[in-house]
Protein backbone atom coordinates (compact mmCIF):
# COMPACT_ATOMS: atom_id res chain seq x y z
CA UNK A 1 0.00 0.00 0.00
CA UNK A 2 1.31 3.20 -0.69
CA UNK A 3 2.23 5.98 2.02
CA UNK A 4 3.63 3.37 4.52
CA UNK A 5 -0.01 2.32 5.09
CA UNK A 6 -1.26 -1.66 5.50
CA UNK A 7 -4.09 -0.28 4.39
CA UNK A 8 -5.85 2.91 3.65
CA UNK A 9 -7.08 4.69 6.52
CA UNK A 10 -10.52 4.85 7.03
CA UNK A 11 -13.11 8.15 6.33
CA UNK A 12 -13.08 10.13 9.48
CA UNK A 13 -9.66 8.91 11.09
CA UNK A 14 -6.53 10.57 11.37
CA UNK A 15 -6.43 10.04 7.77
CA UNK A 16 -9.09 12.62 7.23
CA UNK A 17 -10.34 16.25 7.50
CA UNK A 18 -9.16 18.73 10.64
CA UNK A 19 -12.24 19.37 12.67
CA UNK A 20 -12.75 21.57 15.71
CA UNK A 21 -13.56 18.77 17.68
CA UNK A 22 -10.32 17.25 16.71
CA UNK A 23 -8.51 20.19 17.28
CA UNK A 24 -10.14 20.73 20.63
CA UNK A 25 -8.94 17.06 21.43
CA UNK A 26 -4.89 18.13 20.25
CA UNK A 27 -5.31 20.67 22.56
CA UNK A 28 -5.11 23.57 20.02
CA UNK A 29 -8.74 25.30 20.30
CA UNK A 30 -10.33 25.70 23.70
CA UNK A 31 -13.83 24.32 24.34
CA UNK A 32 -17.04 26.65 24.56
CA UNK A 33 -17.89 27.48 28.07
CA UNK A 34 -21.63 26.05 28.06
CA UNK A 35 -24.36 28.18 29.52
CA UNK A 36 -25.78 28.14 32.95
CA UNK A 37 -29.14 26.43 32.83
CA UNK A 38 -31.92 29.05 33.12
CA UNK A 39 -33.73 27.35 35.78
CA UNK A 40 -29.99 27.62 38.00
CA UNK A 41 -30.39 31.46 37.43
CA UNK A 42 -32.13 33.96 39.86
CA UNK A 43 -34.11 37.13 39.16
CA UNK A 44 -32.06 40.26 40.28
CA UNK A 45 -35.48 42.00 41.24
CA UNK A 46 -37.10 39.03 43.43
CA UNK A 47 -34.51 36.80 44.04
CA UNK A 48 -37.08 34.09 42.92
CA UNK A 49 -35.57 30.87 40.38
CA UNK A 50 -38.52 31.25 38.01
CA UNK A 51 -36.52 32.62 34.73
CA UNK A 52 -37.88 31.29 31.66
CA UNK A 53 -37.02 32.25 27.86
CA UNK A 54 -38.75 34.69 25.87
CA UNK A 55 -40.99 33.85 23.08
CA UNK A 56 -42.21 36.57 20.48
CA UNK A 57 -45.07 36.29 18.18
CA UNK A 58 -49.02 35.20 19.03
CA UNK A 59 -48.99 32.12 21.12
CA UNK A 60 -50.87 28.93 19.50
CA UNK A 61 -53.41 27.22 21.05
CA UNK A 62 -50.99 24.67 22.47
CA UNK A 63 -48.46 27.26 23.36
CA UNK A 64 -46.64 26.29 27.04
CA UNK A 65 -47.16 29.15 29.17
CA UNK A 66 -45.42 27.36 32.04
CA UNK A 67 -42.03 26.50 30.16
CA UNK A 68 -41.98 29.93 28.46
CA UNK A 69 -42.49 33.69 29.32
CA UNK A 70 -44.84 35.46 26.54
CA UNK A 71 -42.73 38.77 25.33
CA UNK A 72 -45.55 40.04 22.92
CA UNK A 73 -45.40 40.94 19.18
CA UNK A 74 -42.45 43.37 18.88
CA UNK A 75 -39.08 41.61 19.17
CA UNK A 76 -36.57 43.14 20.97
CA UNK A 77 -33.29 42.30 22.93
CA UNK A 78 -34.58 40.91 26.16
CA UNK A 79 -34.45 37.15 25.93
CA UNK A 80 -35.34 36.12 29.42
CA UNK A 81 -37.97 37.07 31.65
CA UNK A 82 -39.28 36.56 35.34
CA UNK A 83 -42.56 34.54 35.69
CA UNK A 84 -43.04 35.65 39.46
CA UNK A 85 -42.98 39.53 39.34
CA UNK A 86 -42.50 39.65 35.96
CA UNK A 87 -38.65 41.55 35.16
CA UNK A 88 -37.32 40.65 31.88
CA UNK A 89 -33.51 41.18 30.80
CA UNK A 90 -30.54 40.05 28.71
CA UNK A 91 -29.35 36.28 30.18
CA UNK A 92 -25.95 36.42 29.43
CA UNK A 93 -25.65 39.81 31.54
CA UNK A 94 -26.96 37.35 34.51
CA UNK A 95 -24.73 34.63 33.14
CA UNK A 96 -21.69 36.94 33.83
CA UNK A 97 -22.82 38.35 37.09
Amino acid sequence: MEDGYIAAPKQGTWGGTITQKSLRILGQVEAKKRRKRIDTLVCPACGEKTLKMIVYGMPSDDFDFQKYFVGGCMPSEEDIGCKNCEWVGVRITLEQG
